[in-house]
């Protein structure tokens, strides 16, 4: 059902949300960062 979803968003939103997915990316990568940086403190 999610994938159906996405599927969907990506088709609709195809050449507009490239811009969007490349912030996208950036922001889950920051965070993804962020995650392994607390992790290693621990």
């Amino acid at each position: 059902m999610m994938l159906k979803l996405l599927k969907l968003f990506f088709q609709n939103f195809g050449m507009v949300s490239l811009a969007h997915r490349w912030q996208l990316g950036l922001y889950l990568k920051f965070y993804w960062e962020q995650d392994n940086v607390m992790i290693s403190q621990l």
